[in-house]
């Protein structure tokens, strides 16, 4: 199952490639598309997503080059992450993005903002981390679509799990975007990323109650106007031969299993089994 939306019809053919915050136009010719919105779970359109964030990022100079030739992190295996896509009618991948729920591995962020998000934790507030956000070069009304139809899923999902707020890393000179359709502020001074080749990003905080509140009413209606389907934010984890396969191919050679709610069900049924 899937949210379905059309991109529209556009007159211009700019597109804004978006990925960390980061943009360029370029020239693309646009046509209606029928798009479905989901949250990946067999390995083969999670590998997709993951080899599309690696192809955007390195063009952008954002990453360095990797034998795996994908963005993987063991915290994308945490049981409350998820990883987005967005489909055209064919079936082919056109986005991305994954929202990491706060876990023993922590965030990107934490090497950089890691005095911001302590204050967070510290006043027990849920977070979780919007990252690896990737589109195909395609024009601007349907990369804005595809952006629209995954940041709106990933919203109402991070609602159902009950996050206070989330967390992205965007370049200073597009905070405003972020300011305008999600009432991100900054946390911190702008500095240098480790996660993007060291280049310069902010820590904007998204309060989803606030956003929920108070958020520009069109904006409102496109986002929350419309419930999604409780049966389209349930499951999504990573299955744990998942998770490995993705380590191994990212090179992450101390990745742990145990707290893999596939590890967590095998070892209740076998606690079960022996006081039986």
């Amino acid at each position: 199952m899937s949210l379905v939306c059309c991109a529209p019809v556009s007159t211009g053919n700019n597109f804004i490639i978006m990925s960390k915050g980061y943009y360029r136009v370029k020239q693309f010719p646009c046509s209606q598309t029928r798009l479905d919105f989901r949250i990946a779970a067999d390995r083969n359109e999670l590998a997709a997503a993951y080899e599309l964030v690696y192809q955007c990022y390195l063009r952008r100079g954002l990453i360095a080059p990797n034998q795996g030739k994908l963005v993987y992190r063991q915290a994308f295996g945490w049981p409350k992450s998820r990883t987005f896509v967005g489909l055209n009618d064919y079936g082919h991948l056109l986005g991305t993005l994954t929202l990491v729920a706060d876990n023993p591995h922590g965030f990107q962020l934490d090497q950089t903002f890691g005095e911001e998000i302590s204050g967070l934790r510290a006043a027990q507030r849920r977070l979780a981390e919007i990252t690896c956000l990737a589109i195909r070069p395609m024009c601007e009304s349907t990369a804005m679509a595809v952006f629209f139809g995954l940041t709106r899923l990933m919203i109402h999902y991070a609602l159902a799990e009950r996050f206070d707020d989330l967390l992205i890393a965007v370049h200073p000179r597009h905070r405003r975007f972020y300011a305008r359709r999600f009432l991100a502020y900054p946390i911190g001074q702008p500095r240098s990323h480790h996660a993007v080749n060291g280049k310069p990003a902010v820590c904007c905080r998204i309060e989803l109650a606030r956003l929920h509140q108070q958020g520009d009413r069109k904006l409102w209606e496109q986002y929350f106007g419309k419930p999604v389907p409780e049966s389209l934010l349930a499951g999504g984890s990573i299955k744990i031969a998942d998770h490995i396969y993705f380590c191994r191919r990212a090179g992450i050679t101390d990745f742990t299993v145990e707290d893999h709610p596939e590890c967590a069900t095998q070892s209740e049924t076998t606690s079960a089994r022996l006081a039986s």
